[in-house]
């Protein structure tokens, strides 16, 4: 089974797939945009960047290791710059120094929200090329980088369209 087909049959309700949605997997190493109608898979592209990518951006910009970067990101990201302290800061452990640089939330979310647009932008152009954006369905999003807050908000300026996040839980259950 295909991928993003498989993502789409788990992460849908049988009217999602029935009446069609777009499925956005924002996995580590890349993105996924799949199209379920009548319970089948309709289009499917792949952006190479992913949630890694926000990673490594936090680690060149806060000239920090990945493995801080990748904490940062969980612990203090935001996917919206707006929505983000100036006034808050955190201590970044920056390579080749001794003290930790401060750096404020909202710093930090801009370095975020930049590459999540990207990503957003040019799935945005290969879903309205194949006319994918007026389903139904609307857009349910997935993957590890969209439990950052302000990634549906995000989402929804970019496709211009409803968006809600699925959430795989261990019993099987979902939550948006």
């Amino acid at each position: 089974m295909v991928n993003p087909l498989a993502t789409g049959l788990f992460a849908l309700n049988d009217s999602e797939q029935d009446f069609g949605t777009v499925v956005i997997d924002l996995g580590g190493g890349q993105s996924t945009a799949a199209v379920i109608h009548d319970h089948k898979l309709k289009f499917a592209d792949v952006d190479q960047e992913g949630g890694d990518f926000v990673t490594k951006d936090i680690s060149v910009v806060l000239n920090t290791s990945f493995d801080d970067a990748e904490k940062l990101k969980r612990d203090y990201g935001n996917a919206d710059s707006l929505a983000a302290s100036e006034d808050e800061t955190f201590p970044v452990t920056v390579v080749g120094k001794t003290e930790p640089a401060m750096i404020s939330e909202q710093y930090l979310a801009e370095i975020i929200e930049a590459r999540l647009t990207q990503i957003f932008s040019r799935l945005e152009k290969s879903l309205s090329a194949a006319k994918a954006l007026s389903l139904p369905g609307g857009i349910v999003i997935t993957g590890g980088t969209t439990a950052l807050p302000g990634v549906v908000e995000l989402a929804q300026d970019i496709f211009k369209q409803p968006v809600k996040r699925f959430c795989a839980k261990r019993n099987g259950d979902s939550s948006s």
